[in-house]
């Protein structure tokens, strides 16, 4: 989803001073950060990579351990439950 119109295309990824964002033109891209708009490739945005619910999560895991290890249990294969158990949902 462009984090900027809120479309669901998704087609450059770029690092914004709050963090890495998606937009679905280099257009959308200026106005969320207010630059000029000078055409589209001007800006040279990295093309949108899309990553499984496996990484993501894994990214969220390793995220809370180290921002709120207390809240992460702790045995072996961790990550491996957490999947598992989130594919049965699905």
């Amino acid at each position: 989803m462009c984090d900027n119109c809120y479309s669901e295309d998704k087609k450059f990824e770029t690092m914004t001073a709050v963090g890495k964002r998606a937009f679905c033109s280099e257009k959308c891209y200026c106005l969320y950060i207010d630059v000029p708009f000078k055409g589209e490739g001007y800006w040279g945005l990295n093309p949108y990579k899309s990553v499984s619910k496996d990484v993501e999560l894994l990214s969220l895991i390793s995220w809370a351990r180290i921002w709120h290890p207390e809240m992460v249990i702790e045995y072996g294969n961790y990550e491996r439950e957490v999947i598992k158990l989130m594919r049965e949902q699905e």
